[in-house]
């Protein structure tokens, strides 16, 4: 075979350096055809970026992380006793062969301790966010395959943590970074739930026959609610009568009345749909945080997003059941009511 000829200089060989750079180039743009593609965008806003100097996360670290998952965290997710042993018991060892859900487990411990040592914060949101990272990047991997009968519990279950860990983020970006949003910041957690949802869709009955079934115990009968959680019951009342309210207000004259008018459609439908004649193991208004972001449309979040009044008043009723369900998380994980109702642009 005949060799490639080529001409010393100071700088090393002229051709292999070309090709050298060639490559560089071509792996640039590979990377950012990658960037653009990225099928699952609703997963980006929850990355870090990361220094590896303060990555301190080892196997010390992540058994405190288990143990603390395993002792006190999964117990602020249901109060159900059949509930909790699922998330205590089974949601571990289905992460035994699953390590994006192992990351993500760790990752909201570790969001939980933060809110519970304040001394050892910025440790812990070290931890939490090398986690996360991990744990996304698996799930994306995962995506990228089929959801199947074996796979789909893990994702499920992550997903559940990942929406859960991304509340309890950013009622602490606030404190700490006067640029922080609210409204910017739950609608990153809608689009995430919207992302999420096709795992549901796609895996219902799968979910519900399998390993982590105990997490969606029904109540009699899977009919049609007829009555309302009594603690949701003033909102229920209140929202038919929103619409109407806010057209005599002249804050529905405007294209996007319909979105509006669907969301607050969501918004009931929502509240009866996780009523107790239809119970899951965690309790309705932690139920009622996480269908509605699944049931607005994509109109409605653009509405947010230009901060419209209307969507705005509509957003702040939804926060009320934000509010309702902080108590049953017995953390900050769901402390930001207030913080979205004070991050609106009220004064329009």
């Amino acid at each position: 075979m005949k060799r490639l000829g080529y001409r010393k200089s100071r700088n090393g060989c002229l051709r292999w350096i070309s090709i050298g750079a060639e490559a560089t180039d071509k792996r640039a743009l590979l990377n950012n055809y990658i960037a653009a593609a990225d099928p699952f965008p609703y997963f980006s806003r929850f990355l870090t970026d990361l220094n590896k100097t303060e990555t301190a996360s080892g196997w010390i670290s992540d058994l405190e992380l288990m143990h603390h998952y395993t002792s006190v965290s999964y117990q602020t997710f249901s109060h159900s006793s059949v509930g909790q042993k699922a998330l205590q018991y089974d949601v571990p060892r289905e992460a035994l062969s699953y390590p994006f859900l192992l990351h993500q487990i760790l990752a909201f411990s570790a969001y939980h301790l933060a809110y519970l040592q304040p001394e050892c914060r910025h440790a812990y949101l070290m931890q939490a966010a090398q986690h996360q990272n991990d744990a996304i990047n698996g799930m994306r991997g995962t995506l990228l395959g089929t959801i199947s009968p074996a796979n789909c519990h893990a994702l499920f279950a992550s997903s559940i943590f990942l929406t859960l860990s991304a509340f309890a983020t950013y009622p602490s970006y606030e404190k700490h970074n006067p640029s922080f949003s609210p409204i910017d910041s739950i609608l990153d957690i809608f689009t995430l739930a919207d992302g999420i949802s096709v795992i549901i869709r796609a895996s219902d009955e799968d979910l519900r026959k399998g390993r982590l079934r105990e997490i969606f115990i029904r109540g009699a009968g899977d009919t049609t609610p007829t009555t309302v959680e009594a603690t949701l019951q003033p909102l229920f009342d209140r929202l038919p009568s929103l619409s109407t309210k806010l057209a005599e207000i002249g804050l529905l004259e405007h294209e996007g009345k319909y979105a509006i008018v669907n969301a607050i459609i969501a918004l009931i439908k929502c509240i009866a749909k996780v009523s107790p004649v239809n119970a899951m193991s965690a309790p309705v208004e932690f139920r009622a945080v996480f269908l509605w972001p699944i049931m607005m449309s994509a109109d409605y979040l653009d509405l947010l997003r230009q901060r419209q009044p209307a969507a705005l008043v509509v957003l702040a009723h939804y926060c009320v059941i934000i509010y309702l369900a902080e108590p049953f998380s017995g953390w900050d994980a769901l402390g930001r009511a207030g913080n979205v109702a004070h991050g609106g642009n009220w004064n329009r």
